[in-house]
């Protein structure tokens, strides 16, 4: 009866939180809603799905989830590594000619 009891509230945080991140991922202009994805072996064995996010992702483990916050200056470093120049000096340069 315990063991029933702790999978509801398990079940039930999971929804919440789920929940909750929808509807932040609704909010923003940018992604009008979360997708997830099965781990098929792709990631850490202990993340069941993933969903990108416009700075993140969110995975959703058996006991819980993960929030993974993307540091903006380090995709900033990639993106001039890759690409030669930051996006936001590109876009200067593309207005200016």
């Amino acid at each position: 009866m315990q063991q029933t009891r702790t999978i509801k509230n398990i079940l039930l945080q999971k929804i919440i939180v789920l929940s909750l991140f929808t509807i932040i991922a609704l909010s923003a202009n940018a992604q009008s809603y979360l997708e997830f994805v099965e781990n098929k072996g792709q990631w850490d064995e202990k993340i069941n799905f993933k969903g990108e996010l416009i700075n993140g992702a969110f995975a959703l483990q058996q006991t819980g989830y993960r929030l993974l916050m993307y540091n903006n200056e380090d995709l900033k470093k990639r993106n001039e590594f890759f690409h030669g120049q930051a996006h936001s000096d590109a876009s200067k340069n593309e207005t200016n000619h």
